[in-house]
C-alpha cells in the first residue's frame, strides 16, 4: 500500500511537470508557426516536432510507470476505487467541478461565445458534468455506487462526445489542422478517460487502462490550454484536466499490487 501511494504521488508530479512542458510548447508553437498574412502553419517547424515528441514521450512514460498496475486484482467494490474521502480529493473535485460548471453556465448564457443551440446544449451538459464532479467529491467512497453516482458518471461521457462533435463542426472548414488538432485530441482523450472511469461504477473496471488514460487526458487538457479560445471553454478544459488527477491518485493508491509487481522488469512491449 505504501508503494502504491508513493507511485500515485510520483504520477501526480510527473503529470504536472510534463503538462507544463506541453503547455509551454503549444503556446510557443502558436506564436511561431502561423504566418501573419495567410494564417497557414509553417511545415516542419521545430516547435511542432518538439510538441509531438514530448507528447509521445509523456504517454510512454505514463505507460511504463504504470506497468506495476497491469493485471492487478480488483477490490470487492470497484466503484470506490476511483473515489476518495481525503481532503485533497474533495478539494480537487470541488475546484474542478466549479470550473467546469462555471464554463457551462457561461456557454449556456452566451458569454464570450457565438449564441446558438449547440453551444447552449453544450453549456447545459457541461454545467451538469460540473455538478457531478462536485457530487463525486462530496459523496466520497460511501456514495460511489449510488444511482446518482451512476448518472453523474455517465453524463460527463455524453458531454465529452457532444463537445467533440461541436468542436469538429466549428473547425471543419479550417484547412490548418495544427490550429485545432490539439483541442480535438484533448477532448477525445478526456471523453475516453471519463468513459473508463465510469466503468468502475458500472462494474467494468480496468485499472491500468483507466490510470493511463487519466494521466494522458490530464496532460492533453493542460497542453490544450496553450490555445486561444473562449474563456468558457478554457474553464471546461482546465477543470477536466484538474479533475483527472483526483481519481487517478485514488485509483493508483487503492490498487492491490504485490511487491513482485514492482520488482519485475518494466517493459512496454
Amino acid at each position: 500500500m505504501q508503494k502504491t501511494k508513493q507511485l500515485a504521488q510520483q504520477l501526480c508530479l510527473m503529470t504536472a511537470v510534463l503538462s507544463a512542458f506541453g503547455f509551454a510548447l503549444r503556446w510557443a508553437q502558436n506564436i511561431s508557426i502561423f504566418d501573419e498574412e495567410t494564417h497557414l502553419a509553417a511545415p516542419g517547424a521545430m516547435t511542432s516536432r518538439l510538441l509531438v515528441v514530448v507528447s509521445i514521450a509523456a504517454v510512454a512514460v505514463f505507460a511504463a510507470r504504470l506497468l506495476p498496475l497491469s493485471g492487478c486484482p480488483m477490490g470487492a467494490e470497484p466503484a470506490s476505487d476511483v473515489r476518495g474521502d481525503g481532503r485533497a480529493y474533495k478539494l480537487l473535485c470541488l475546484l474542478s467541478g466549479v470550473l467546469v460548471a462555471a464554463g457551462g453556465l457561461m456557454l449556456l448564457l452566451g458569454f464570450g461565445v457565438t449564441p446558438g443551440l449547440l453551444n447552449r446544449v453544450l453549456g447545459a451538459l457541461a454545467a451538469i458534468a460540473g455538478c457531478g464532479i462536485i457530487y463525486a467529491g462530496a459523496a466520497g467512497k460511501s456514495g460511489a455506487d449510488s444511482p446518482l453516482s451512476a448518472f453523474f458518471s455517465a453524463e460527463p461521457v455524453l458531454f465529452g462526445c457532444f463537445w467533440l462533435i461541436v468542436s469538429y463542426k466549428d473547425h471543419a472548414a479550417n484547412p490548418v489542422v495544427w490550429a485545432y488538432c490539439v483541442e480535438v485530441i484533448a477532448i477525445a482523450a478526456a471523453t475516453l478517460a471519463l468513459h473508463f472511469t465510469a466503468g468502475f461504477v458500472f462494474c467494468r473496471p480496468r485499472t491500468y487502462s483507466t490510470a493511463l488514460l487519466l494521466c494522458s487526458a490530464a496532460y492533453c487538457c493542460f497542453t490544450a490550454l496553450g490555445d486561444e479560445r473562449a474563456a468558457a471553454l478554457q474553464l471546461c478544459i482546465g477543470g477536466l484536466g484538474l479533475f483527472f488527477v483526483a481519481p487517478m491518485r485514488e485509483l493508483v493508491s487503492a490498487a492491490d499490487v504485490s511487491d513482485r509487481h514492482f520488482a519485475r522488469p518494466r517493459r512496454l512491449f
